[in-house]
């Protein structure tokens, strides 16, 4: 009998047992699947970005049923999220990061990181942002569902950019996925290097960025599967120019901006905002050019795009254009025009609330200084510059150099001579800084493409058969090719000012370095030339005869030196001769060949207060090379360039090393 008992009890625990591993294993599998359901509601909304009522109430239900699971978690997070407690809303989808699983879906691993970044990136939190992206973008890498998911991609990114050293970190991430990625499109690889491009021009990598604007171009162009196909190439060819206009190659920049112009619109006018601000950088690079007929000309090209904008982006065009035209109507006296257009950009800019052009308060404001400054109105353009000095700055436009140079303008007008200085050292200054950024990003280029490349075909001999790694070799070095060739010609074009033919000043940065032993130890000298009231010549006989008269002068220049003597237009009417390898004293009677020249040419000059013919005014550094940079140099025989105005102009001073200018006739 306690046989039979004992037997019924083992029975009946075996049966209970079994019972839990039932309910066990089928309420997980059933917290699994309304999970899932759960995770899959959630990434549809969010995909298709909408959201009613009712889901808060389904997520909250979904809180109760598994409350240790990372889903459990992301759901928390996420009510967090859109109610903007991000402190506990970062909790949750930490706790949710450590959960997940690799067998966990890709959409719940995906986005932990990305809310767990924009949470902690809204708390101001930045010590695991990259590493949080490079995680998610590695999670994106594997699934194919969203590794050709680009807004994602950049969504992620977006992250880290207003950190320190943030862009370099978005730059290095999106190169990784971008050369480890299984199975991006055609069209994911154009966006993502376009992208690179994007983030390598905000800290003035350009000669990466322009190689990676390059290829995306190239696949747009070969390949017919890239969907937008006209979008984007109006898209790269913007960019191009884009970097053109930072690099101050005007006339490269207006050539790419008009090719882009010259594109037909894709079918659903996408690209017709994009087109709109390359019409306004046209226009500029006209102003900065002092082309101001072809800028008015250009304006016109808006009619176009105006009644096609968005809504959003109809006022931004507009206030960019009015600072345009109140550039022109300055350069034309009209400062009731110029103001008045102004004050109606001002208008625009308080009602603006959904921008397309971030900086554009920053451009009216630079207009309105320098309305002030024509007008003599010093106090209050000073004031105006240096608010804009601070903008430009911190939102990294990039404006320093300019406003060094103008500021510096008034201070000599005002006969400050200790700010004038002070200004014209901070503009020298940014000039030696932008010209190392170029010499500097040119060779850290060619050290990165030479080393991918090496790379790229070792991994490549170690994955496929001696013959596909020759010809891999062989599209490497074809590539290498293509790139220097494209690089040469581009270095080329940028050694060159477009009016006078003469050199610019990116070639004696390139000139210096290329020949600085050979220098060493040898007589230089440098001749600083400025076209004694230029101004006033442009004003009375009108800016194309201003530009013929530059030409004149930059002609007798060259007629007047040796073949191998560097001369350069240095900026607007002043030009700088770099002379090695003759006697000190050979410089005076050069100069005085150099004005006798320009005598003979007899060019009317009434305006003048020194002479009714055109004359100019030389400052004359000699001196024996010992490595010294350039500028200083320069800058040497532009102070005897000032002593020679200061003296009367139609002269030439020499400049000594007690700092007090020899005086010559």
């Amino acid at each position: 009998m306690k046989k039979i008992y004992l037997k019924a009890v083992l029975i009946i625990i075996f049966v209970v047992l079994i019972l839990i591993g039932i309910y066990t294993f089928s309420h997980k599998h059933l917290s699994l699947a309304r999970n899932n359901v759960i995770l899959s509601y959630m990434e549809s909304s969010l995909q298709n970005e909408v959201f009613h009522s009712e889901d808060l109430e389904k997520l909250n239900d979904a809180l109760s049923k598994e409350p240790y699971s990372p889903e459990h978690y992301f759901i928390s997070g996420y009510q967090d999220y859109l109610d903007s407690n991000y402190e506990q809303a970062a909790e949750n989808f930490t706790s949710a990061a450590r959960l997940i699983e690799d067998s966990d879906p890709a959409f719940l691993k995906i986005y932990t990181y990305i809310f767990l970044n924009e949470s902690l990136q809204a708390k101001g939190y930045s010590n695991i942002l990259a590493e949080n992206c490079r995680i998610a973008l590695s999670y994106m890498s594997q699934s194919p569902q969203y590794k050709n998911n680009m807004d994602l991609c950049w969504r992620l990114t977006n992250t880290l950019l207003d950190e320190p050293e943030g862009i370099e970190q978005g730059i290095q991430l999106l190169e990784y996925y971008l050369a480890h990625t299984k199975g991006l499109s055609n069209e994911s690889r154009v966006r993502l290097e376009g992208n690179i491009g994007r983030l390598e021009s905000l800290v003035e990598l350009y000669s990466e960025a322009l190689y990676y604007y390059f290829d995306a171009f190239h696949i747009v162009a070969t390949h017919d599967d890239v969907p937008d196909n006209l979008y984007y190439s109006n898209k790269l060819l913007i960019c191009i120019g884009d970097i053109d206009y930072a690099l101050e190659e005007y006339t490269s920049a207006i050539s790419y901006y008009n090719s882009a112009l010259w594109l037909p619109l894709d079918p659903e006018n996408k690209g017709a905002t994009d087109k709109a601000l390359a019409v306004i950088n046209v226009c500029q690079s006209y102003i900065e050019l002092k082309q101001y007929d072809h800028a008015a000309d250009a304006i016109k090209q808006l009619d176009l795009f105006l009644p096609i904008l968005p809504e959003n982006a109809k006022d931004d065009i507009e206030i960019l254009r009015n600072h345009i035209l109140a550039q022109i109507l300055i350069e034309k006296k009209d400062f009731e025009g110029a103001s008045r257009l102004l004050d109606e950009a001002v208008t625009l800019l308080e009602s603006d609330t959904d921008a397309i052009s971030f900086d554009k308060d920053v451009f009216v404001g630079l207009t309105y200084a320098n309305l002030y400054k024509e007008q003599k109105q010093y106090d209050k353009a000073l004031s105006l510059y240096e608010e804009i000095l601070q903008k430009s700055l911190s939102r990294r436009i990039g404006l320093e150099k300019s406003l060094y140079l103008r500021i510096a303008e008034i201070y000599q007008s005002k006969n400050e001579l200790e700010n004038y200085s002070k200004y014209r050292e901070l503009y020298k200054a940014e000039l030696i800084r932008q010209n190392k950024i170029f010499t500097k990003d040119y060779v850290t280029f060619s050290e990165k493409l030479y080393e991918y490349n090496l790379l790229e075909a070792k991994e490549k001999r170690q994955q496929f058969f001696i013959i596909f790694a020759n010809l891999i070799i062989l599209a490497a070095l074809l590539a290498i090719v293509l790139t220097i060739w494209y690089l040469k010609k581009w270095k080329n074009l940028s050694f060159t000012d477009p009016l006078t033919g003469l050199s610019n000043r990116t070639f004696l940065k390139y000139y210096m370095e290329k020949n600085e032993k050979r220098l060493s130890g040898k007589p230089i000298s440098i001749l600083m030339i400025d076209i004694d009231y230029f101004k006033k010549y442009n004003d009375n006989y009108g800016h194309i005869e201003g530009d013929r008269v530059i030409k004149e002068v930059s002609n007798t220049l060259k007629s007047c030196v040796r073949k191998n003597d560097v001369v350069i237009r240095y900026g607007g009417e002043e030009m700088v001769i770099l002379i090695t390898d003759i006697p000190m004293n050979a410089t005076e009677k050069i100069a005085q060949k150099i004005q006798n020249h320009l005598a003979e040419k007899n060019i009317k000059h009434e305006y003048s207060e020194v002479s009714d013919k055109l004359t100019i005014s030389m400052g004359i550094y000699n001196g024996e090379y010992q490595g010294e940079n350039i500028y200083h140099l320069i800058d040497n025989a532009d102070s005897a360039l000032y002593h020679a105005k200061e003296n009367g102009r139609n002269q030439y001073q020499i400049f000594s090393h007690k700092n007090s200018p020899v005086s010559a006739s």
